[in-house]
């Protein structure tokens, strides 16, 4: 579907039928084709786009409402000739729409193309620091530039006039370079001096490569600016091509103002197909671009379309157009390093490694030989094979250190003592790297996800809002959600989740991430949807079918989960995470000896594989070999200490073993946040009582104000045990959420035997002996039935013995 739309005047229009839409959900107007363009009179922000349906249309729309809303909100509080509280409302309305839409990318483009008139009135600026924190941040940013905005707008404006006579030209193109942030980022990196000027001038010249006489203007424009290097687009690594947004694909045969128009519609109607995975629709589009540009254009340029569509489908989520036109771009243009450097990238995102080494191999030979060892490094670390990887990425950086995408270099070695769980070592190198390359958002999220390791969330989610600012907002936006998230915010992170997946429909981490939502409000069914949802939307990406495959489990459907792991481990052979779950679920299933193997001979391959490591530990402790899981505990912690399931499981054992004076130093203070935070919070309660120490409000706590559906049911047990313990029977009853598979439904037989229910208690018996594979629930089960006569044979445990296991395994459960 075709629509026209235009924030400024909040409404938008399809076009077959032509109906005129406002945003405030009435009913559409119907229109004459002829008066459509009445509507939109007097508007310079209309534009036509190609989408799935009207709501995303309307979706569309609001968003530039947004943002011109926003900036106008901006300019009338710098406005001397409003009221002073009109102004102070002008700025608390722009910073509402700043939250609520994201608009501060947008916002910081527009104030950064032009000076701010010479009238403008900045006296209440510093009065809305407190009140309106995100306005005053960006007008802070923007009236330190001015200077340099002065200079970069004024180099541009007489350059536009030297190499294009007609002033509509002009304007296109002035306006086509404030959209993708071109005048801001030379700002920022000016202002930075940093070295990074001459990455954005060839991002620029790619971007706008399809315009006739572009890379002369922008490199005139640049000029006292950049290095004085020769400029070379074998520098440009293959993940920092070019931005997605606002690419053009279309024909050299036009020029000037047509050209970008004629470019931007075709771009809108591939992506759109690509949006709703349409696949064969935006394969007949992309044929039919290339067979006119074979018209009027070189192989060449056929191959760098091909490239970028490429690109474009990595960053749309269709990895099979992404390989695919990666390979036709090859073909056509077996001349040029970043097709090939696109081609390796697809491949080894579909973990086809031997394939991509062909492709690695023929970016060298083209010249491109910082990248070539930046993707054998990568192939490295998918493979396991860590220390090789960081010791190769780093001496790609030494050897190269004078280009630009070194930074990439730097930040894989970085990336990897994240993986070896080194996560201050890693904070160290990633903060020395944003103050070398402060305008690389890759650097700032890799910042913030380390902060995130740490626990260190608000500090994480600021820094995923810097990250924000200097590139794409997809992946700071699904870091943000990802924290707010695994510090119980669900709300939260569910809004910023559905975002991206409105714009990104087809994201895995946007999908999977909501789907982890689910699992931990308890919504498995939800959860399953989800992740089923990116597993066919991405099937090149392990990561989904992980999550189908452990929310199968959750839900007991072993032979399932079972079935469809074995598919993915045919189809991923190398992937750590699978051949971990297949353990994993040998562990599960109570047979531990099998899964010991699983694991030895996964780490064995994979001896970085922290978690694997600490499962394997989970193993032998199953099998009553304490003194060996708590010296793997301690190997582990004595490598990454800040590897926090090994310590939780660790003080869960030394709990077990009544070690008390080990372990209640180790135990945090304060309020939990994380659901981790809430699992130490758990083993400070459990010790408490059975050290017989008052530890009521602790359970009590975490059964009322624990986010995580499974640590409140841990919670809830807990307190219905001790209750059943002191004799409260009927208050147990009503405490207690059972959840089959877990210890809380064994608790929860105990209350109903206690009670007298013995119908519905036998009835919770004879699902949990038929269902249940862990030896050890089992016969827990089978004593509470046998103490209360629900079942007819007789008891040979103690009263002790039952309310003893069912500690340890709280505790047991508690550190899985």
């Amino acid at each position: 579907m075709e629509f026209i739309i235009s924030g400024q005047a909040g409404v938008f229009a399809s076009l077959k039928p032509a109906a005129l839409y406002s945003l405030d959900g009435e009913a559409p107007v119907a229109l004459k084709g002829h008066n459509l363009g009445l509507a939109f009179h007097g508007c310079s922000d209309t534009k036509r786009i190609a989408v799935h349906s009207v709501d995303q249309a309307r979706r569309e729309c609001e968003l530039s409402w947004a943002k011109d809303r926003s900036l106008r909100c901006i300019l009338l509080f710098l406005d001397p000739t409003e009221e002073p509280s009109d102004r102070l409302e002008f700025a608390e309305c722009a910073e509402e729409l700043i939250r609520d839409f994201s608009t501060r990318a947008f916002l910081l483009d527009q104030l950064s193309c032009s000076p701010l008139p010479d009238l403008t009135d900045f006296t209440l600026v510093a009065n809305i620091k407190t009140s309106c924190p995100e306005t005053w941040s960006i007008l802070d940013e923007v009236l330190a530039n001015q200077p340099i905005i002065r200079t970069v707008s004024e180099a541009l404006q007489n350059k536009l006039k030297e190499f294009l006579d007609d002033p509509k030209q002009r304007a296109a193109m002035f306006d086509a370079l404030t959209d993708v942030g071109a005048q801001r980022s030379l700002v920022e990196a000016k202002r930075a001096n940093s070295p990074q000027t001459d990455m954005i001038v060839l991002r620029l010249i790619a971007q706008f490569r399809h315009i006739e006489g572009s890379r002369g203007l922008i490199e005139a424009w640049t000029a006292g600016m950049r290095s004085t290097k020769r400029l070379s687009p074998t520098t440009i690594d293959e993940s920092e091509d070019e931005e997605p947004d606002n690419r053009v694909f279309g024909s050299t045969a036009l020029g000037g103002r047509k050209a970008f128009e004629q470019a931007m519609k075709q771009q809108a109607a591939i992506v759109a197909k690509l949006r709703s995975r349409d696949l064969e629709g935006a394969r007949r589009f992309v044929d039919d671009l290339v067979a006119a540009q074979k018209l009027n254009s070189s192989p060449e340029h056929v191959g760098k379309s091909l490239s970028r569509l490429s690109h474009e489908a990595k960053e749309l989520g269709v990895p099979e157009l992404q390989i695919e036109w990666a390979e036709l771009a090859v073909k056509a243009n077996p001349s040029d390093p970043v097709t090939f450097a696109h081609l390796a990238d697809a491949l080894i995102s579909a973990f086809r490694f031997n394939e991509a080494l062909a492709a690695i191999d023929s970016m060298k030979s083209l010249g491109a030989s910082l990248s070539a060892e930046n993707a054998r490094a990568r192939i490295l670390r998918m493979t396991g094979r860590l220390v090789e990887a960081r010791a190769a990425y780093r001496a790609a950086a030494q050897a190269h250190m004078d280009e630009p995408a070194v930074v990439h270099s730097l930040a894989g070695a970085a990336e990897i003592l994240r993986d070896m769980n080194r996560y201050e070592e890693a904070l160290a190198e990633y903060t020395e790297l944003t103050e070398t390359y402060p305008l690389e958002g890759t650097i700032w999220c890799g910042r913030a996800s380390v902060l995130m390791d740490l626990g260190r969330f608000d500090e994480a989610i600021s820094t995923f809002r810097i990250s924000e600012t200097h590139g794409s907002a997809l992946i700071p936006k699904n870091g943000t959600a990802t924290a707010y998230k695994r510090r119980g915010e669900f709300t939260k992170a569910l809004k910023l989740f559905n975002e991206v997946a409105k714009e990104f429909p087809n994201d895995p981490v946007a999908l999977c991430g909501r789907a982890e939502i689910y699992r931990d409000q308890g919504n498995f069914e939800a959860a399953l949807d989800d992740y089923r949802r990116a597993r066919d939307r991405s099937p090149f990406n392990p990561t989904p079918i992980i999550g189908v495959v452990e929310t199968l489990k959750e839900l007991r459907r072993f032979k399932e989960a079972g079935d469809v792991l074995q598919s993915a481990v045919r189809d991923f052979p190398l992937h750590a995470g699978l051949a971990s779950l297949r353990a994993a679920l040998l562990f599960r299933q109570s047979k531990y000896e099998e899964a010991l193997q699983a694991y030895d001979h996964l780490i064995a391959q994979f001896p970085f594989h922290a978690a694997s490591r600490k499962n394997r530990a989970d193993v032998l402790r199953r099998l009553g070999r304490f003194d060996e899981a708590l010296h793997a505990y301690d190997s582990i912690l004595a490598e990454a200490p800040q590897f926090a399931p090994a310590k939780l499981a660790k003080l869960s054992l030394l709990i077990e073993l009544h070690r008390f004076d080990e372990v209640m130093p180790e135990l945090p203070s304060g309020q939990p946040k994380s659901e981790l935070d809430w699992k130490f919070y758990f083993l400070k309660a459990v010790a408490r009582e059975a050290q017989g120490k008052h530890a009521l409000s602790l359970f009590n706590n975490g059964n009322r104000n624990a986010p995580f559906a499974k640590q409140r049911r841990l919670f809830a047990a807990a307190l219905g045990r001790n209750k059943i313990l002191h004799g409260q029977i009927s208050k147990s009853l009503k405490l207690i959420r059972s959840q089959e598979g877990e210890i809380s439904n064994v608790i929860w037989l105990h209350a109903l035997a206690a009670s007298g229910r013995k119908s519905t208690a036998k009835a919770t018996f004879e699902q949990i002996v038929s269902n249940e594979v862990n030896a050890s629930i089992i016969e827990l089960s089978k004593e509470i039935a046998s103490r209360y006569n629900i079942v007819d044979f007789p008891s040979s445990k103690s009263r002790e013995w039952i309310f003893a296991t069912e500690q340890r395994e709280l505790l047991r459960e508690a550190a899985a």
